[in-house]
């Protein structure tokens, strides 16, 4: 793994999941600090649609972007 300038990762990214009920308009974020975690799921939310990014976090606090959005309807 590396980070986007191509150096190597000096330990795996912690991760922050970004929750909202409006495309880019996230107000509820969960971190994700477990190192090697592939997949994670998301509880208690309230039914509806919700909008989902990920971005990834440096052992030294510098996060990455937001990934692409995802979209979910709840029930």
């Amino acid at each position: 793994d590396s980070t986007a300038d191509g150096s190597p990762l000096e330990e795996p990214p912690k991760f922050r999941i970004h929750g909202g009920r409006a495309s880019r308009s996230y107000e509820e974020v969960i971190g994700v600090t477990e190192p090697g975690v592939t997949r994670y799921t998301v509880k208690d939310l309230e039914p509806g649609t919700w909008y989902l990014a990920i971005t990834s976090v440096s052992h030294d606090g510098v996060e990455s972007d937001f990934s692409d959005e995802s979209v979910t309807r709840v029930n």
